[in-house]
Parts: structure tokens; sequence; C-alpha cells
């Protein structure tokens, strides 16, 4: 007789329910992949299917915490587990409140309480698609750090149909971006500052070592990612980038967290500008280059990202001239 494929760990009371696939893989997995997700059915199984192939190599398996849905979300992703025989734990309920941020920790406690061999801990999202590789590019970033980040990318036939004004604002937000990571080498080249917080939900690893010592994720509704790395990197957690770890994010401007991805994609959408809260205006720059997104100094409108443009790129060339890294010191105190 075959065995079933899927055990009610916990069965359906007060609207919730534990539902285990694969056991056996589940319990040799060392790596495990947490996916929020909230009506989500017509996107879960894209997202499933890219980490498919990924899994069993990797001794690696899915979390899906199905939250406050009201479509079929949670049926189509355990169905094509059992047939695709994938190690799977999927949780069913709703979340009074913490949105985003208490799904992932809710997926988080569930690896810990149900599996002793946990090492790694992923991050994605229902409407992405991994990369073939992206387990095993955050799990080798992963040997060598406490925490990594990723690469987060649009998926390009999405992307590509966008209108113009939307590439054209794309395309300002990514010159500031790419100007602000260059001022800050400059300005500190040792690295101590780590960069820009810009850490995504969408493309995350942590060791649950370094994830249980700060705490893990709040119950925020949206920047629960960026929060979790700032208190990594306020801990002296060593965070690496995976340029290698690449995630596909869909371009739609109906997100389920607010101030998200898709809020950006809404206001480009609308002709308006929009700045990634990582990042700030010159003059705040020249000031204090090294603050991080997360403090309580309060986000300015977005249109510092075309007014300061040209500008910022007048530093970032007079700062590549000099001649040594106290001559950029000096010129940032004179400013």
């Amino acid at each position: 007789m075959t065995a079933p494929l899927g055990r009610f760990a916990q069965p359906k009371t007060n609207g919730e329910r534990l539902v285990l696939v694969e056991e056996q893989a589940l319990h040799a997995a060392e790596v495990f992949v947490c996916i929020p997700a909230r009506d989500e059915q017509a996107l879960i199984l894209r997202c499933m299917a890219a980490l498919t192939p990924q899994l069993l190599p990797m001794r690696a398996a899915i979390v899906l915490v199905v939250n406050n849905t009201c479509d079929a979300t949670a049926e189509i992703a355990l169905a094509k587990a059992q047939e695709w025989r994938l190690p799977v734990v999927l949780w069913e309920g709703d979340i009074e409140k913490g949105g985003v941020g208490a799904a992932r920790r809710l997926g988080t406690r569930l690896i810990r309480d149900l599996f002793p061999r946990r090492r790694l801990l992923l991050s994605t999202d229902a409407d992405a698609v991994a990369s073939p590789g992206w387990i095993a590019a955050m799990v080798q970033a992963l040997d060598r750090a406490d925490a990594a980040t990723g690469v987060v990318q649009p998926i390009a036939a999405e992307f590509d149909g966008m209108p113009e004004d939307f590439h054209r604002l794309t395309d300002l937000h990514e010159r500031y971006l790419k100007l602000t990571e260059d001022f800050l080498s400059l300005a500190d080249p040792a690295g101590a500052s780590m960069g820009l917080n810009r850490a995504s939900g969408a493309n995350f690893g942590v060791r649950f070592a370094a994830y249980d010592s700060v705490g893990g994720y709040a119950s925020l509704a949206f920047h629960e990612d960026r929060d979790l790395h700032a208190r990594l990197r306020s801990a002296g957690m060593r965070i690496v980038h995976a340029q290698q770890a690449i995630v596909h994010v869909s371009m739609r401007a109906e997100g389920r967290a607010p101030n998200g991805m898709s809020s950006g994609i809404a206001l480009r959408l609308a002709g308006l500008p929009t700045a990634d809260s990582a990042l700030r205006p010159l003059s705040a720059l020249l000031r204090h280059p090294f603050w991080h997104a997360g403090s309580a100094e309060p986000l300015p409108p977005p249109t510092f990202v075309e007014t300061d443009l040209a500008d910022l790129a007048g530093w970032v060339e007079r700062l590549g001239r000099c001649r040594s890294d106290q001559d950029r010191l000096a010129m940032l105190r004179g400013c």
C-alpha cells in the first residue's frame, strides 16, 4: 500500500490547518524556503515550479504560510506538492496583525518546532520566480556568512511591457541608486558601513543561529526584511551579497504588503516619482553618509531622485579624482 503523500499534522480547526507532504524528505532537510502566500492562486504554482528541481539536490524544503486568504491558494499548492512529491509544510489560517512579517515569523517558528536538522533559512515571495541554481548560490554564500542578500530583478516580459514614462522614472531611480552606492564606496573604502540596506524578502537568506540571536522577523506589515537585516548588521553579523542568487519578481501594481515594491510600481505607472527607502537626498548624504533605512529620520519626498541626480554625479566624479582616502574625507568634511 502506498503511504499517504500528505499528513495533517494539525487538523483544520478554528480556520487553521498544518499539512506535511513528503515527511521523510522534510525531516532530512537542512535548508528551508519560507514563502508567505496571501491570495496567490494565480502565481503560486509558477513559484513552486521554479523551486522544484532545486529542492532534493540541496536537501531543501518549502514552507508555505497561506495567511488571510480568500482564494484557493492552499488547495492548489497542496495538490501540486502531492502530485510532484515535494517536501512541503503548508500552514493555512488567519493572522490577526503583523502582516507579512508575522507570516514569515510563523513559518520560521514551524521550522524550528518541527525540524531539528534545520540550518539555513531562505526567503522568497509567492509572486517570485527563482532562477536555476538559486538555492545552491544562497547556500554557498551562507557557507561564508551569517546572512546573504541576493539579486532581485523584474520578470523581463512584464517589465518590457511597461509604458515609456515608467521606464524613464525607473532609469532615473536606478542611476541615483548606483551613484549612491559609488558615493558610499568612495566615502568608506574599507567598507565598514556595509553599504545600503536594500534587503528584500523576495531573496534573502540567514543562518538559523544568527536569526535566533537577534530575535528573528518582527511582526511588521512591511520592511520586515530590512528590519531583520539592520538588526543582524548591528549585531556584527557578516552579511554578503550573493550575485549569482537571482530571483525574478512580478511587476504587478497591486501587491499584498503596503509600501512594498508594488506600491512603487503603481506610482510610476501614474507618472509619479518614487524612491527606495534606503535612498536619501544629496544634502543628507553629505551630512551623514552612513545613515541606514530604519532609523527614526523621516523619509523625504521622492522628488530628490531627479533634482539631485546631476549634483550627486558631480560629487562622485570629484571624490573619484582624489588621490587618497584622506583627501576624500577632507573634501567631505569641508562641504
